[in-house]
């Protein structure tokens, strides 16, 4: 009940934004099932794109408050590349372009560790960590 009292009290816009951010985790969640990173890709390139009135720094932080505040309280989204993935299309749809970017490293047992992170205008604006440096990164998706 408290969270449903928080969520009225937003204002409209940061309203539609988690809505959105829910609506896109849950989707990409349920596509990384069923379909192939390619054809999620795909799907991604083709999003329709409107533009903001809102700031491009209110917007990036807006866009990015909503994926976590969302994905906090969502089963299963809380991984870096679904969240990287739903703030890209969030960012695109108002008109604003990102680079997904995926690093792989190898941690201290010789196994593989992969993060994903989002850039926009060369700052990291999603998924940064103290180690980022550590990962070789590959650009994947632009918008």
């Amino acid at each position: 009940m408290n969270l449903l009292f928080k969520f009225l009290q937003l204002p409209k816009e940061r309203k539609s934004l988690i809505i959105k951010a829910i609506v896109l985790l849950l989707a990409i969640k349920l596509g990384c099932y069923f379909l192939s990173f390619k054809t999620i890709c795909r799907i991604i390139q083709k999003k329709t794109v409107t533009k903001s009135k809102t700031d491009i720094k209110t917007l990036k932080h807006d866009v990015i408050w909503s994926i976590e505040a969302a994905s906090n309280h969502l089963p299963f989204t809380k991984t870096c590349l679904i969240k990287a993935l739903a703030a890209q299309i969030l960012l695109s749809n108002y008109g604003y372009q990102s680079n997904i970017k995926i690093g792989i490293t190898k941690s201290k047992n010789d196994l593989l560790d992969a993060h994903a992170w989002i850039e926009s205008s060369g700052d990291i604006i999603m998924g940064n960590t103290d180690k980022l440096s550590e990962y070789k990164e590959l650009e994947l998706i632009k918008s």
